[in-house]
């Protein structure tokens, strides 16, 4: 940990630019998908380089003693985009999904249980551990699967892909509600003050 006054002026805003390069990521992938003007998986692509910019962001923050209230509030603004939105938006533009509504109800829950995970961390302190899958990793997970099955869709059936989509949304939606806790790795757990301000990870 490094004193304020022993860091460039610059990075005191160096966590805040990541987190906002997450949200960047996260809009510019929604813009993507509305205008139905790049793969899926470009989308999938840009998640990716948001949760980078996740994992920076606090990690900078917490080397330099830099955390604020802002930030922390940044951070949960910018993972609700782009792990919260993005991916139910990125399995809602696949065209084999597209047409199963069905499935509707399953993505806005995936997305309002991204929304309860991170309203929950902001209240509590969880220096220790993880209180349910956090939302970062959720919304890893749906991309990564886009691009599973945007390569094996050809050769999938359209009840097949339902089914396990329909599957792994109730489990990530169920998981990011639970309780259950989680460690948090000894790498992450160094430098986490309990009750401390600033940009954290849910």
């Amino acid at each position: 940990m490094r004193n304020k006054t022993s860091i460039p002026k610059w990075g005191h805003h160096l966590p805040n630019l990541l987190t906002m390069i997450n949200a960047v990521m996260g809009i510019l992938a929604i813009f993507l998908l509305v205008g139905g003007v790049a793969p899926v998986r470009t989308a999938c692509a840009l998640v990716f380089v948001g949760a980078l910019a996740d994992a920076l962001d606090g990690k900078i923050a917490r080397f330099w003693n830099v955390e604020s209230a802002l930030g922390k509030q940044l951070d949960s603004f910018a993972d609700s985009i782009t792990f919260g939105l993005v991916p139910a938006a990125i399995l809602y533009a696949f065209p084999p999904l597209r047409q199963h509504q069905l499935l509707l109800p399953l993505l806005i829950s995936y997305a309002t249980a991204g929304f309860f995970r991170l309203a929950r961390f902001n209240l509590g302190d969880f220096s220790d551990y993880f209180l349910g899958l956090p939302i970062t990793a959720a919304g890893c997970i749906v991309s990564l699967y886009a691009i599973i099955i945007d390569a094996y869709a050809p050769i999938a059936s359209s009840s097949h892909l339902l089914a396990t989509t329909a599957i792994l949304l109730a489990v990530l939606s169920g998981l990011m509600v639970s309780r259950i806790k989680i460690k948090r790795p000894q790498i992450v757990r160094q430098g986490l003050r309990p009750k401390t301000s600033g940009v954290r990870h849910p």
